[in-house]
């Protein structure tokens, strides 16, 4: 399966848009995302819905039905990351997704006793197993990949923590600087 390394390598949105079909501004496209995150996700950010895959991958199917374009995850959801702060309204307060104010408890119920930072290694050498080249923002335009990557965490941890709980220990150790990848 072969993507592109990163976002550097993506086209621009507005080539991608019309390549698909879409005659309006890049503008109207992201108001239509905008839309569709209000009504689907009351609350969240897309920072937030980019750490739920199957929510993702579901709003994606709401964005192509609204749009009628076969416009892929990654288009779509690499659009929404990009202008969340161009426009307003595209980033706003995230509430209703699951909060994980003390991420090593719930690892440790989840089976991995080792903490949020023993955990960053091995999201990190997951990460570059599913693709060397792409940070952690890249992997999660795919959901499908970031499912993957959640499941091969799973499999070196011998632990079974959701995907959402993986995505959000990531998210902090990307801030901090832990999943730093060779490029």
């Amino acid at each position: 399966m072969s993507r592109s390394s990163s976002t550097a390598n993506r086209p621009p949105i507005n080539r991608v848009l019309r390549a698909h079909g879409w005659h309006h501004s890049v503008d109207a496209f992201v108001d239509v995302l905008k839309a569709e995150l209000v009504l689907s996700y009351p609350g969240w950010s897309i920072e937030e819905l980019l750490l739920h895959p199957s929510d993702a991958r579901q709003f994606c199917a709401a964005v192509r039905q609204r749009t009628h374009l076969a416009l892929p995850h990654d288009s779509i959801l690499s659009c929404a990351f990009a202008r969340r702060k161009v426009r307003s309204g595209m980033q706003q307060p995230s509430s209703n997704g699951k909060a994980y104010p003390n991420p090593d408890a719930e690892l440790a119920r989840a089976g991995f006793n080792g903490g949020a930072r023993k955990l960053a290694p091995v999201l990190r050498t997951c990460l570059c197993a599913i693709n060397a080249a792409w940070s952690f923002e890249t992997l999660c335009f795919y959901p499908d990949q970031a499912e993957r990557f959640c499941a091969l965490v799973r499999q070196r941890t011998s632990s079974s923590p959701s995907d959402d709980l993986i995505l959000h220990v990531a998210a902090r150790a990307r801030r901090r600087g832990e999943l730093k990848t060779v490029h």
